[in-house]
């Protein structure tokens, strides 16, 4: 018997949640609505699916995407070792 206070989630459901392309555009093409979304995931305690994983914004985004670009540009290059 499971808790009255919890509702069983089907495996057609979660597949769904994970693959169907519409729903990852329909949450993902509205910040509120991600962040209801993950809310909603989290309440449940369902992992998120991949389209719903945040990722790093601001100032940390750009300061990997700058060193990435350095690395990529300069793969051997590193900085001099103090003597």
């Amino acid at each position: 018997m499971t808790d009255p206070g919890t509702m069983p989630i089907s495996s057609a459901g979660l597949y769904a949640l994970r693959n169907n392309p519409d729903l990852a555009d329909y949450f993902s093409g509205n910040s509120n609505r991600m962040a209801a979304c993950r809310a909603m995931l989290d309440l449940l305690r369902i992992p998120y699916p991949s389209w719903a994983v945040r990722g790093a914004s601001g100032r940390a985004a750009n300061t990997k995407a700058m060193i990435a670009a350095f690395r990529a540009d300069n793969p051997r290059e590193r900085l001099p070792s103090a003597r």
